[in-house]
């Protein structure tokens, strides 16, 4: 059996869990080096940060178990027993026996103890510190999800990011109306109830105007309809819509499932409307309408994108009589420009998509910049994460004042301390999102990609005979085409993409 004096080569596991104090880990690393260094041990170091009950929500835990699996190490160190598991029965039993079966120590600093698997003593200990760990974490979690459950019934918006229409209020922990997004949402209700546009249409309205989208790209008919019929707008939060984890891959979690309509449950008046309940009534039974007719038989491949280089009007795309082809009529507004076939237009379109896209793959400069306003991208996102662990300590430290386990002063000091920490963080966050806005919507690679889908949709749609669906996703690339011909035998087209 293993003991103490066999131990030469250890790894040092140090957590810290999300909500944590940056200090707790410090400390955690500077006792576990010092015994090391008493005992003369080499030593490598696992960290990782973040919460997670099972193996499978910690990548570094999990290949520590891959590497003490295959004898790497004598023993590991750590400050305290749960911070390796506190998981499943399932997971204890998965660190018991990487550890059995390759007579590994586990060497607790705090205070020293070793854990020998081969030994039913030690065994028999580290099952009662697994069972009282577990209990600990399910007490937390509980405290957590009932505090959660009642920021939401007192209207705060606990979820991760604001919707669109509105911005996240750190004080009051409610949201507020963000004019310039609440613009476009009228826009959006007005193009819709009022012009009778469909989602495609609008979507295709908006990003001529260049307004990006909620994630900060182009519209789609589908986003649109998701904003059209969204509640957050009506003032209220709607949750309980789903239960489960669905990022977890365990079999003896709950599998996440959608909940039936009948057990959501809404706060009302939550936060100030955007539209009224008569508006959304109405959006949803448009909505139900367009659903249940089809449009395929009266739109045109080339409907609403061709305009005359004159007066830019839009020009008609009508059959002609003596052979039943399309083909674009005269321009009836200003007189100057003459008509022709519509399947030059549709030849253009292909030749400037498969001309554009050569283009970009040529330019280095660019690709350069959609590899930084990548890495931005992921900079942003993981501030982003950032930003969220402060809320999420802020909500502890009140829950924890409320039980009593802290004082006022030394609550309201901690709070400071995560206040200056959210702004700092906050102003670093929009740093980067003015340079990252300052980037085109769209990355070349993005670009390129959109082409392919595009020319192998109209290839298809073509194929099916589908005018509607051509029409739609010439709209989701290409803003207008331009024609001129004046004279018969003189024909200049544009096309301008998106």
């Amino acid at each position: 059996m293993k003991e103490l004096k066999d131990v030469k080569n250890v790894a040092i596991y140090l957590r810290r869990s999300r909500g944590e104090e940056t200090e707790d880990l410090i400390k955690h690393e500077r006792s576990s080096i010092q015994v090391c260094e008493k005992y003369g041990w080499s030593y490598t170091i696992y960290k990782e940060i973040g919460s997670g009950d099972s193996i499978e929500a910690r990548p570094i835990m999990c290949e520590l178990l891959d590497d003490v699996g295959i004898g790497l190490y004598d023993a590991v160190v750590v400050t305290y027993y749960d911070r390796l598991g506190r998981g499943s029965g399932t997971d204890q039993d998965i660190i018991t026996n990487v550890f059995l079966n390759s007579s590994t120590l586990i060497i607790e600093t705090t205070p020293f103890t070793i854990y020998n698997m081969e030994d039913e003593a030690s065994e028999e200990m580290l099952a009662f510190k697994q069972f009282m760990a577990r209990r600990d974490y399910k007490n937390i979690n509980k405290k957590l999800t009932h505090g959660r459950k009642m920021a939401v019934e007192m209207g705060r918006w606990v979820f991760s990011s604001p919707p669109y229409g509105y911005d996240y209020n750190r004080k009051t922990k409610k949201l507020e109306i963000n004019e310039e997004q609440v613009k476009v949402l009228r826009m959006i209700y007005d193009m819709y109830l009022d012009e009778n546009m469909s989602s495609n249409d609008i979507a295709w309205s908006l990003n001529k105007q260049q307004i990006p989208s909620p994630k900060n790209t182009l519209w789609t008919g589908a986003t649109i309809l998701q904003q059209l019929k969204a509640e957050v707008t009506l003032g209220h939060i709607v949750y309980n819509k789903t239960k489960g984890n669905r990022k977890s891959k365990s079999t003896i979690k709950k599998k996440f499932e959608y909940v039936p309509k009948s057990e959501w449950k809404t706060v009302y008046n939550a936060h100030p409307a955007i539209k009224t309940q008569e508006e959304h009534e109405r959006i949803l039974k448009a909505i139900k309408e367009n659903n249940t007719h089809t449009r395929k038989n009266n739109v045109n491949v080339l409907s609403g994108v061709v305009k005359c280089y004159n007066c830019n009007s839009t020009l008609t795309i009508r059959k002609a009589s003596h052979d039943g082809r399309d083909e674009i009529s005269n321009c009836s507004k200003c007189k100057q420009c003459k008509g022709g076939r519509a399947e030059i237009v549709m030849n253009s379109i292909f030749k400037s998509a498969t001309t554009i896209k050569g283009a970009l793959k040529d330019i280095e400069n660019d690709q350069l910049k959609d590899k930084e306003k990548t890495m931005l991208l992921k900079e942003i996102e993981k501030l982003d994460a950032k930003l969220d662990t402060q809320y999420k300590a802020i909500e502890n430290i009140e829950l924890w004042f409320e039980e009593g386990r802290y004082s006022s002063d030394k609550a309201k000091s901690k709070i400071k301390e995560r206040e200056e920490k959210i702004y700092e963080l906050e102003n670093i966050v929009r740093k980067k999102r003015e340079k990252f806005e300052s980037f085109s919507n769209m990355t070349n690679t993005d670009r390129i990609k959109r082409l392919d889908e595009f020319i192998d949709r109209m290839k298809k749609s073509s194929d099916e005979n589908d005018k509607a669906k051509q029409n739609t996703y010439i709209k989701n690339i290409i803003s207008e085409i331009i024609w001129k011909r004046t004279e018969w035998d003189e024909i200049e087209i544009t096309v301008n993409f998106l």
